[in-house]
């Protein structure tokens, strides 16, 4: 059998499937990436447009784990991994995407035309999959590897299928126990080379493919499999105006505001909370830090400018101060009431400090009302207590790191 019929009926299994998996959610999805021979990789990878294939490893595997490698790559692509990356390594990063992939895709199952027979979708062999990574995000599974693991150079063929999920590199405990991670060997992701503001057009892009193909799923009477209810969360969360929290936070629209007065200590400790005063003053001055760390990627950064753009414009500030900060601070720049916000300076790209931030306020004797810290939350630095309204706004869902002492948290993502 060639290689399209082979891929043809891959296809024509999910959009058969008259179970409640969510298949055809994911034949949508796989319709709109093209499959394209490419024998230059030696698997099977996506760019998050297109699905590239070798010839020889479709007709070297069954058709239960051409399904499993096809969705794989479909997951790499609604999960937004080229365009999650950000700084981290590439090799690691692949390693933990995969890691949280496969057990998901392992979940799903074909049924027959009436839903009577169900099709398992079997992992191609060598598929990564540990039980302590299952439900786990992606950013902590490679925090994890990127602590115990170092990265090896193997052979290119010592797996027998080339490079993908890491291909020529495993990952070898730093420990010396020798119980090494081998790469899968299939399923490879490229991350994106699009630039910022690309990759934010795609990322919307995707969300709107993913809930028009959920909308399939209620056209056709399915109930959304718990794979899609989460993918549909996240959009609904990046979709929430925390920017009502913040004017509520600081009194910031333009009908009444509010000053901060601290309330009793003992309370501030605990709760590590402001509450505002009947006297009015405006929205003042608001410092904004920005962290550009390794682990935010750029289309994270391109949300945070895009926020920041929105304090100044909605909320008109007296000033707005911005401040880039990976490990150390970078940069700068303080805009009056009306002045444009430029594009936000990245550079460093290092790991993840606010200390530097609250260091630079307290030496320069900085005059503001309000901090607001954009982060994707990955810190363990936090300050114990500040004496000034602090917003943090995360960029990702809550995680084991999003416990700052002092201060309010809201999420856009």
């Amino acid at each position: 059998m060639d290689v399209e019929t082979l891929l043809a009926r891959s296809q024509w299994r999910m959009v058969a499937d008259r179970g409640k998996n969510g298949m055809s959610f994911i034949a949508s999805g796989l319709f709109e990436m093209p499959h394209v021979e490419d024998n230059s990789i030696p698997t099977m990878a996506t760019d998050g447009a297109t699905v590239l294939y070798n010839k020889d490893f479709v007709l070297s595997i069954q058709e239960p784990e051409i399904d499993f490698t096809r969705i794989h790559e479909l997951f790499h692509k609604i999960m937004k991994h080229h365009l999650r990356i950000g700084n981290r390594n590439p090799i690691i990063w692949n390693f933990a995407c995969d890691f949280v992939i496969n057990p998901k895709v392992a979940e799903l199952s074909y049924h027959g035309q009436h839903g009577n027979k169900s099709h398992v979708i079997t992992m191609p062999q060598g598929g990564l999959y540990d039980p302590k990574y299952k439900g786990k995000t992606e950013e902590w599974v490679y925090d994890d590897l990127a602590k115990n693991y170092d990265v090896v150079e193997i052979s290119s063929n010592s797996n027998g299928k080339g490079d993908g999920g890491g291909g020529s590199y495993k990952l070898s405990p730093k420990d010396g126990s020798g119980n090494d991670i081998m790469p899968q060997g299939w399923g490879e992701f490229k991350p994106s080379t699009k630039s910022t503001e690309e990759q934010a057009i795609e990322s919307q892009e995707i969300d709107q493919q993913i809930m028009s193909n959920a909308s399939l799923l209620k056209d056709i009477g399915q109930d959304s499999p718990s794979f899609v209810k989460s993918l549909l969360d996240k959009i609904k969360q990046s979709k929430v105006e925390w920017q009502d929290v913040l004017r509520r936070f600081i009194g910031g629209d333009n009908s009444e505001d509010y000053s901060f007065r601290r309330v009793h200590r003992k309370t501030y400790h605990s709760y590590g909370m402001f509450a505002p005063s009947s006297e009015k003053i405006g929205v003042g001055d608001i410092v904004v830090a920005c962290d550009t760390s390794g682990s935010v990627s750029n289309e994270e950064l391109s949300q945070f400018l895009s926020e920041i753009r929105a304090i100044s414009e909605d909320m008109h500030p007296t000033s707005v101060t911005v401040i880039s900060c990976d490990d150390r601070l970078r940069h700068v720049e303080r805009y009056e009431k009306g002045e444009e916000i430029k594009d936000l300076n990245s550079s460093g790209r290092g790991g993840t400090k606010v200390q530097p931030v609250f260091r630079y306020l307290e030496d320069e004797n900085v005059q503001f009302d309000t901090l607001v810290y954009f982060s994707d939350m990955w810190i363990d630095d936090y300050p114990r207590e500040f004496d000034k309204p602090l917003l943090w706004i995360s960029s990702q869902p809550k995680h084991q790191y999003c416990n700052p002492p002092c201060g309010e948290i809201t999420y856009i993502k």
